[in-house]
């Protein structure tokens, strides 16, 4: 079926199906390049073969859901794509199984001015405020394009928004590591760590989920100017603990003292 659109019949379909608009309809006719999809009306939209799950099994009078990708094929149809919409429909009901005090996960697709992160899961708009981003990482902005773990909140199901914190499971996170830190570890135990920053005193390395102070002095027996003359950050060496002090938190570590003079 060969429909063609006047310029403000496409004008009033993309009003009605803008960009990412999830809507179902029904295949009114197949061709080798794909299927022509009435979305209700007069509104034909069309499904390129690559955008459709089993498309050589595909009839005329399936019914199912697509998603509208913005654009307009020759004819002047509203481009969809139903294996977009398919993975949107499996998210959106990823988010309605989110309990209230749930753990989820998702991609950060968005920073706002006030430092809040938001993302999407299915048609679910997620939420973290910025006084529930962390503790630690001070830069919202890191964040950006990357998975994280929350526990929800807020659930608005109707709103179909989750609001979540990123800081409660952090600091759970921690607290755990911390406790598990200080009930394995001793002074003079050789331990892994991950060198994760650099400061003109020296360096601070990760231990099982807790920071510890690695002291320039500590780092080689000939004159370094810096640790990274020596260290790499990310990278996971062995070290020796040489204090602890559970009360302030600290703890100090070794390198040179696992290699000769």
């Amino acid at each position: 079926m060969d429909t063609k659109f006047s310029l403000d019949e496409i004008e009033k379909t993309f009003v009605k199906f803008g960009k990412e608009k999830l809507v179902e309809g029904v295949v009114i006719a197949t061709r080798p390049d794909g299927l022509v999809f009435n979305l209700g009306g007069k509104a034909d939209a069309f499904i390129p073969a690559g955008e459709v799950e089993n498309f050589n099994d595909r009839k005329i009078g399936d019914r199912f859901s697509v998603v509208t990708t913005g654009g307009k094929s020759e004819e002047g149809m509203v481009l969809c794509s139903q294996i977009r919409a398919a993975k949107i429909e499996l998210e959106s009901q990823n988010a309605r199984a989110i309990k209230l005090g749930g753990t989820f996960q998702f991609v950060i697709s968005k920073v706002f001015e006030s430092g809040a992160l938001g993302g999407k899961m299915g048609d679910f708009e997620l939420f973290i405020p910025e006084d529930e981003v962390s503790s630690r990482n001070k830069n919202p902005r890191s964040y950006l394009n990357k998975k994280v773990e929350a526990i929800a909140t807020s659930i608005n199901l109707e709103e179909k928004r989750i609001v979540g914190s990123i800081k409660i499971l952090d600091d759970k996170t921690r607290a755990a590591n911390e406790e598990v830190f200080w009930r394995t570890n001793f002074i003079n135990k050789i331990v892994d760590g991950t060198v994760k920053r650099f400061v003109p005193y020296g360096a601070f390395v990760d231990v099982g989920g807790v920071s510890c102070l690695l002291h320039i002095s500590n780092i080689s027996y000939s004159k370094i100017n810096s640790p990274a003359d020596v260290l790499e950050i990310g990278k996971t060496y062995k070290f020796r603990i040489l204090q602890m002090d559970r009360d302030s938190k600290k703890v100090s570590l070794g390198y040179k003292q696992l290699h000769k003079k």
